[in-house]
């Protein structure tokens, strides 16, 4: 895009090059410290650093014919130091990818690392880095070796065989056969594909009346039961669809990911922002609209209690009392256990390796300690009946809760149920307390 602006449009003012070059600048950084694993990336959130980018490069073009001073930003940038880490920026790309995958045969995630053991990491990719540009990438953009097409061809040619080679034998020496890796991908797949893909409910969905729709749809049966939640509801939905078909039932659910089903001021780590309210407001319009008597509010409240359990424990007494207020009764869904890294990777660590990382998988104790909040509004005398499916998941013989069964990951990733996980697990607990919950609403 800047490569096609006319030279007339590059800026020559000294101010205005200035404030460009420090805004282009912060909006790289910026995002580097505010941005974390759970803001929904890429997506709108990727537009700052991009803009930073264009703007730093635009206010720090000088057009032909012109001798321009470099800003501060530019200068700082220009650095030795800050130089030499751009010429090694794409080996460094390239490199440390693998490290990473391959650390996750020590720990489940990098965020699970210690900060020395990050920092090594760090290192060691770095190191690798500057190897590689020295020794392979300058050489080939200098013409130093492979200085034909067709050397260049023979030696990509040699590098990718060697490569195969390399791999067989590892493959081999570590007792994994071909078919054993097609295995490990597999299981990645199934889990991966076994997952129910619902879309957001938006407030238009709201309003109009378009709610996923589950149970007997279209037998004129009316809609009594709503499913409130965040992502967690979406995979929850394939069981409670299977309980209502069973039970003759029609059900609703307004869905949003990173969303609490929560009214009042928002809490802190939803994807909704402030916009939350507003959306909350629009489900309990839409509950009083359609009469509907029974409300099932399900989230990983682990993950916002993490994030602002003052609000969570408010906004929770609040919603309930809300709920009760216009004749509701109210079930309140725990989430699964978290792992400690995805189902999938365990599955083909242990499949890999033999052994059973049990650290991988949570105790009793720490699915209580991340649940405190509801725990203990579940030990007060309020209108709502609180399910936790924790039980059904642990082994006695470990004293942690199990991620697969039968050789197949219950999860997809490290907290959401796979289709199949849904139904082995909520499956049996919808049908043990949810008649009593719904009583005539079913009628």
């Amino acid at each position: 895009m800047l490569a096609a602006l006319p030279a007339n449009l590059f800026p020559v003012h000294r101010g205005i090059r200035e404030v460009f070059s420090l805004l282009g600048l912060a909006g790289i950084l910026i995002p580097v410290w505010l941005y974390s694993k759970d803001v929904p990336f890429p997506g709108f959130l990727a537009v700052p650093p991009c803009l930073g980018a264009t703007a730093f490069i635009w206010s720090n073009t000088c057009p032909p014919g012109r001798n321009l001073q470099p800003t501060l930003p530019g200068k700082l940038l220009s650095l030795r130091p800050m130089v030499f880490v751009g010429l090694i920026s794409y080996s460094l790309y390239l490199w440390h990818w693998p490290l990473v995958v391959l650390q996750q045969y020590g720990a489940p995630s990098i965020s699970h690392l210690s900060v020395l053991a990050r920092s090594g990491l760090v290192a060691v990719a770095a190191w690798i880095a500057v190897i590689s540009w020295l020794y392979i990438e300058t050489p080939f953009r200098k013409r130093q070796i492979a200085k034909t097409q067709k050397g260049i061809f023979l030696v990509a040619g040699a590098a990718i065989a060697s490569i195969v080679l390399a791999s067989g034998f590892s493959m081999k020496a570590n007792g994994l056969r071909l078919s054993e890796a097609a295995k490990l991908v597999r299981l990645n797949e199934i889990a991966s594909e076994d997952r129910n893909r619902l879309p957001d409910t938006t407030d238009d969905d709201i309003v109009a009346g378009r709610l996923h729709r589950f149970g007997t749809v279209g037998s004129g049966n009316p809609v009594r039961l709503l499913a409130w939640g965040d992502s967690h509801a979406k995979h929850t939905i394939a069981a409670l669809d299977f309980f209502c078909r069973e039970a003759g039932m029609a059900g609703e659910a307004a869905l949003a990911d990173g969303t609490p089903p929560l009214i009042g001021v928002p809490v802190k780590g939803s994807f909704l922002g402030d916009k939350s309210a507003d959306w909350a407001e629009a489900v309990i319009r839409h509950i009083e609209k359609k009469n509907i008597t029974r409300v099932m509010l399900i989230a990983r409240w682990s993950y916002y209690e993490e994030k602002d359990p003052v609000r969570l424990e408010a906004a929770l007494h609040e919603t309930i009392r809300r709920l009760d207020e216009i004749g509701c009764k109210v079930l309140i869904l725990l989430c699964t256990p978290d792992l400690n890294a995805s189902a999938p990777q365990m599955l083909v660590r242990k499949y890999r390796t033999g052994e059973d990382n049990l650290t991988f998988r949570q105790t009793g104790e720490e699915h209580l300690r991340k649940n405190t909040i509801i725990y203990r509004l579940s030990g007060q005398r309020l209108p709502s009946l609180f399910v936790d499916p924790a039980p059904l998941l642990m082994e006695a013989d470990t004293g942690r809760y199990r991620a697969a069964l039968d050789g197949v990951a219950l999860y997809y990733d490290n907290t959401h149920l796979t289709v199949r996980g849904a139904r082995h697990v909520l499956l049996p607990l919808f049908r043990e307390v949810m008649p009593a919950w719904l009583g005539d609403s079913r009628q």
